[in-house]
This record gives structure tokens, C-alpha cells and sequence, in this order.
């Protein structure tokens, strides 16, 4: 959904929920009438018509239209159609992962992964012997 489309959407839940029939993008929800009980019904709405989870606190953060619909975009990576096709995976659609050796984090807890499993048999031998 566009940020125009997603603006458009929450001024009609705004308007609904407040029975305001003007409601501009930069219109502070509390300054309409909003209050703390309506800000739990907009939620509500708001989440079942942009199909995402809105915090509560969202709500007060970003008071207004526009600075709802802007802190609700998602950031996607983009994949071009090159990208795709010169995958060597048949499935096109299964999202690509880089290895975990890539990784240097998923790489040292690995390692440390290992070196627990070797202390852990060592004692596991001595406890035996």
C-alpha cells in the first residue's frame, strides 16, 4: 500500500472513530476529540484495515495522520527480477539467505557452541571414570 493510500486510509478510520468530518494529514487525534478509550477503538480498526500491529504508545508518539502513516512503513528489500533469476535455487520464491559463516556473530556463538560440547563430554568421561 502507498503512503498516500495508507494517509487516506487512517484519515477515514480517524474520521469514523471521531465523527469529525474534516480531518486533515497534520490534525492532532487528541485535538479532535480523540481521548484515551477512542485511541483503543482506532487501534483495533486501525490493525484489522492495514492488516499490521500498531503499539498502543504508537498512538501517542505519532498523534497526527501523517506521522502515523509515516511510522508504520516497513522497510522491504527490494530484489530485482536479475537478482532472482540468477539465483541457483529452483524455488524463486523461497527468500535468499546468506550462510551463517557469513555472519560473524552466528559464527563466534557456533564456535562457542562447540567448545561447550567438548567441555560438556570431557566432564561427562571424567564423571564416568
Amino acid at each position: 500500500m502507498s503512503s498516500a493510500a495508507v494517509e487516506k486510509r487512517i484519515t477515514e478510520i480517524w474520521r469514523d472513530i471521531l465523527g469529525a468530518p474534516n480531518v486533515g494529514p497534520d490534525d492532532n487525534f487528541f485535538d479532535l476529540g480523540g481521548n484515551s478509550l477512542l485511541a483503543i477503538r482506532l487501534r483495533q480498526a486501525l490493525q484489522e484495515a492495514l492488516g499490521t500491529t500498531i503499539p498502543i504508545v504508537d498512538l501517542f508518539r505519532f498523534p497526527t495522520v501523517r506521522s502515523l502513516a509515516q511510522s508504520l512503513k516497513v522497510e522491504v528489500p527490494v530484489v530485482s527480477s536479475q537478482q532472482v533469476l540468477q539465483r541457483k535455487d529452483s524455488n524463486p520464491f523461497r527468500p535468499a539467505m546468506a550462510p551463517a559463516s557469513a555472519d560473524p556473530y552466528l559464527e563466534r556463538a557456533s564456535k562457542q557452541h562447540a567448545a561447550h560440547a567438548k567441555l560438556r563430554d570431557r566432564a561427562d568421561d571424567a564423571s564416568r571414570n
